[in-house]
């Protein structure tokens, strides 16, 4: 299973007559750190102090694929872990030059 969590938010300072508007999370999955804007709030406003990270967690996925963000994370965990070979040009190992 993925470890989400939110690094930090940006928010206006009044937007309106709301206080505090977040429109940007920045977050991670596992190895991938990654950026969010939202959308302009509508419907019921959660004030800032009573956010939680589960509130913020949900409303980046509802912007975003989370399988598909699992799945990249996943994938630059594993080659992170299994980089690729380097190749470089070598001497022939016969003869002198």
């Amino acid at each position: 299973m993925a470890e989400w969590k939110v690094h930090s938010l940006t928010a206006y300072l009044k937007l309106n007559d709301k206080e505090n508007v977040v429109y940007c999370v920045h977050w991670r999955c596992d190895a991938l750190d990654a950026v969010t804007q939202l959308s302009a709030p509508s419907g019921d406003f959660i004030p800032f102090e009573d956010l939680t990270e589960g509130v913020v967690l949900g409303w980046v996925w509802g912007k975003i694929s989370k399988p598909g963000m699992e799945a990249l994370a996943a994938k630059i965990k594993q080659e992170a872990e299994n980089p690729a070979p380097v190749a470089v040009e070598v001497k022939l190992p016969w003869g002198k030059e």
